[in-house]
């Protein structure tokens, strides 16, 4: 592969009505098909856009070998994509109808033309907001899962490769060019073990790091990884990471070992260019932000774990995830572990941010801590004495149901309305009486609020409520200094405090939260 993040199309890229200009080598004839022009061209082989006349009239895409003295690798890889086309028959990706030997000996086969744009362009084009981006990806998902339940892993998922165009007015996607499809068993069909061990085949943007390490140990959670790349770019308009970092398998392979930045991060990092972003989705960068944080976050971190182990198991389960957050139901991306949502929080926050970027990650954080807080709460409720019931259950309603029904209705109010009711249960009682749980529960009470007051602009308010909260936070944190469970709510505290800080233009002390914040940060990563 060469240095960069596409390699060269090898399959119509384009309306096949707007051909790449015809060369003065064009054959006349391949088989009994009359060539018309080229359609596009990479390392293995040309595709042509010809015309059949028996037995019945229509265009198609000619792939042809484009060396007559290929390698025998060659030669094998190109049976199987032909093989692995053949095996298919799926609306979403394309029909392999002849094939053949040319007259000096090079192979080809024949398949349907593939009109249309990238999947990128069409929805920008279209200014297509981000369900119906969802939408339109969830039926790529379907697509490469169809793909794998025949035994072909594709290992090349990128923009280019998945292809849109409007049939009968709805977006109908295409996935093109399996020139690198791997056979899920090695026997499946001729040439699909030939990648070498040492040898690294994809796009290094979208390529999974068991196969930019192990290319011959990829499965299909490889391809669950690209997807989640290719949807991260949907949503944003941006790849996970700069373009320096994808010059080359060397620089991709230093991010191996770095998260990348939720959608909301690198929205943030993208300031810039936001609104021409948020423009090309139909909507406000504000408004976009608001879309793309919480479960679509977790989603396309799930597709996108570097361990293949924590992805979703097939592209199925990522479409149906999609389908469910379309449906406005429990996403499975947020079923990980409290202790693996911790862990994967600090990792993602531990290098040090400047005020500007730690105030983009606020949003990011609220999602994982929500988790978080709702796994910590539940627990805390069976233990708790009677006492504490009504005020817990009120605020595990808060962190579930009740914020998922009132927050797409713009009913945050009445949200901050049963916090509040929540607080005003703890005041009853002297916090001596309280013990640590209850000092928690009422702590998360009064983030909740702030949190509520932060989202209707009311940032004064949502000061107050994060400062009481950070000073429970403190004394919970002095009673047990070694408990991570502590020091990660007493982080997320200081960060809240920062951030509400920042909204207000106070910076001093949005920086010194902050700093707080980075350094409980380091600590529990050091732990």
């Amino acid at each position: 592969m060469a240095d960069g993040t596409e390699s060269s199309p090898v399959v119509l890229h384009t309306c096949w009505r707007c051909p790449v200009p015809t060369p003065k080598s064009l054959p006349d004839q391949i088989g009994s098909f009359s060539i018309l022009s080229i359609l596009g061209e990479g390392g293995m082989g040309i595709v042509y856009l010809a015309e059949q006349t028996e037995p019945v009239r229509r265009s198609v895409a000619l792939k042809v070998l484009s060396q007559a003295d290929a390698s025998a690798e060659i030669l094998a890889r190109f049976a199987a994509e032909r093989q692995a086309l053949a095996v298919m028959d799926h609306p979403s990706i394309a029909k392999v109808f002849d094939a053949g030997t040319t007259e000096d000996g090079r192979p080809y086969f024949v398949m349907e033309v593939v009109e249309g744009s990238t999947i990128v362009q069409f929805c920008n084009d279209r200014k297509m907001g981000i369900r119906d981006r969802v939408a339109l990806f969830a039926d790529v998902c379907k697509a490469v899962q169809h793909a794998h339940q025949k035994g072909v892993i594709h290992r090349d998922l990128k923009p280019s490769n998945v292809m849109v165009s409007e049939v009968d007015g709805w977006p109908l996607p295409r996935v093109i060019d399996f020139g690198i499809a791997k056979a899920v068993e090695p026997d499946e069909f001729d040439g699909a073990g030939l990648t070498r061990k040492d040898q690294v085949i994809g796009t290094p943007a979208y390529t999974s790091p068991e196969q930019i390490l192990e290319s011959a140990d990829v499965d299909t959670r490889s391809d669950v990884y690209s997807l989640g790349v290719l949807l991260y770019e949907l949503l944003v308009g941006s790849l996970p990471f700069d373009p320096e970092s994808y010059r080359g398998w060397a620089s991709v392979a230093a991010t191996l070992h770095r998260d990348p930045p939720t959608l909301v991060r690198r929205l943030t990092e993208l300031a810039q260019e936001a609104e021409t972003l948020a423009g090309q989705r139909g909507t406000t960068s504000s408004l976009l932000l608001k879309e793309l944080t919480g479960d679509l976050e977790w989603i396309v971190s799930r597709a996108m774990e570097k361990e293949r182990d924590h992805r979703y198991e097939t592209a199925n389960g990522l479409a149906l995830d999609l389908e469910r957050f379309l449906a406005d139901e429990p996403v499975r991306a947020r079923t990980t572990g409290t202790a693996y949502r911790i862990r994967k929080f600090v990792r993602r926050n531990r290098i040090g941010v400047g005020v500007g970027l730690a105030a983009g990650l606020g949003l990011v954080v609220f999602a994982g801590a929500m988790a978080v807080q709702a796994d910590r709460v539940a627990r805390a409720r069976d233990e708790a004495e009677t006492r504490q019931e009504q005020a817990e259950g009120l605020i595990d309603f808060m962190l579930g149901e009740l914020r998922d029904e009132l927050e797409p209705i713009g009913r945050l109010d009445i949200l901050a309305g049963v916090g509040e009711q929540a607080l005003g249960y703890f005041s009853t009682l002297p916090q001596e009486f309280f013990s640590d749980d209850e000092l928690q529960s009422r702590s998360q009470a009064l983030y909740q609020v702030g949190k509520v007051r932060e989202d209707q602009g009311s940032f004064p308010e949502a000061l107050a409520a994060y400062e009481e909260s950070l000073r429970l936070a403190k004394a919970l944190a002095e009673r047990d200094p070694d408990d991570p469970g502590r020091l990660f709510g007493l982080s997320q505290s200081h960060f809240y405090v920062g951030w509400a800080g920042w909204s207000m233009g106070d910076l001093e002390t949005a920086e010194d939260e902050f700093q707080a914040y980075l350094t409980l940060a380091e600590r529990l990563v050091e732990d």
